[in-house]
């Protein structure tokens, strides 16, 4: 909870299944050409006052203020199906198309910090890597 206000903030972790198999199939400018779809795309859908930024790699994140668990979980699962629908067009005519997997945190009392809910976010990420990529996963 934020103490200022007394309203949760949530944070999302996610990125493209399989992008080193993008990177090795289709090469890395395919790559580069979908993080930027991804991207591109989830700027579209965010609020102003959201955060989005790359975490790393092919992953993003994206901190939503004054948004609870259940509302964040209702973004991630917006963003799930919209990314999924994304087709990335290559200059020898083929496609590359992508899911992602998304893990979703919500910061829990005044004292954690921003590296707290990140760290959880990414671990529930990785919960849905693990538990078979393409799904949204709450920490």
């Amino acid at each position: 909870m934020n103490p200022l206000y007394s309203i949760c903030t949530s944070t999302l972790c996610f990125d493209a299944d399989h992008f080193k198999a993008i990177n090795d199939t289709y090469g890395h400018e395919a790559g580069d050409r979908v993080l930027v779809a991804l991207a591109k795309a989830c700027m579209y859908e965010l609020r102003d006052v959201d955060v989005f930024g790359r975490f790393g790699g092919e992953e993003f994140t994206i901190t939503l203020p004054e948004t609870s668990i259940d509302i964040a979980m209702d973004v991630a699962e917006r963003l799930w199906q919209l990314l999924s629908e994304i087709i990335v067009p290559l200059d020898d005519s083929s496609n590359v198309t992508f899911s992602v997997s998304i893990g979703v945190s919500q910061l829990m009392n005044s004292k954690e910090t921003l590296s707290d809910i990140l760290n959880r976010a990414d671990g529930a990420l990785y919960t849905a890597k693990e538990g078979g990529r393409n799904q949204v996963v709450a920490a």
